[in-house]
């Protein structure tokens, strides 16, 4: 229970951190994208957009490549990847 409090506090606190980030690769925004939705919603259900437009077609994509995880594990990766982004920033 605790646990999960805290992992829960420290999700939020990284949603919000990472709109302090600099200079975010794309594939970092789709992969914190995709773990984000699926922490939130569970599986992508959703029809993929058609392929032209890309920018929808690659949320979709990301948030699909994470099926299968559980909402914890996406947000401690989620918690994870923020951590590492904010430590490589300060590292330049």
């Amino acid at each position: 229970m605790v646990e999960q409090f805290d992992i829960d506090s420290l999700f939020i606190k990284a949603t919000e951190d990472v709109f302090t980030l600099n200079s975010v690769s794309d594939k970092n925004k789709l992969l914190l994208y995709g773990l984000y939705k699926q922490s939130h919603e569970g599986n992508n259900k959703l029809p993929p957009p058609i392929i032209i437009n890309f920018k929808a077609h690659s949320k979709w994509q990301s948030w699909k490549q994470q099926a299968g995880k559980g909402k914890q594990r996406c947000k401690k990766e989620y918690i994870q990847l923020v951590a590492k982004l904010k430590e490589n920033q300060t590292e330049k």
